[in-house]
């Protein structure tokens, strides 16, 4: 009998660490889709000057596909930080912050 703790069979701590960052970025993932989707649906109801055909068309594509999500998302959220409508309120900034945090991470 092993001591509690001790490795069995040469299988090593590591494939309950990799589920545990696979589930990570699964929520991350998720959470930049939900905040995308919120943005997006800002601007279109919004319809600002300054949120032109190609953005929109690049949102759409991203939603519906998944791909670029993160690309689309720092895009939109530098949108709304320049601009600062009023309609971008302070909860928005901080949800959406905080993913561009995690997003721009080296």
């Amino acid at each position: 009998m092993l001591p509690s703790g001790a490795n069995q069979g040469g299988v090593s701590g590591g494939i309950p660490e990799r589920g545990r960052e696979a589930s990570e970025n699964e929520q991350q993932s998720g959470q930049l889709m939900v905040m995308l989707q919120e943005l997006h649906s800002l601007l279109e109801s919004y319809a600002p000057p300054w949120y032109t055909r190609e953005h929109h068309e690049r949102a759409e594509s991203s939603l519906r596909c998944g791909r670029q999500a993160a690309d689309v998302f720092i895009e939109l959220y530098d949108l709304l930080e320049e601009y600062a409508p009023l309609w971008y309120t302070r909860e928005h900034h901080e949800r959406a912050a905080a993913i561009s945090q995690l997003l721009r991470k080296p």
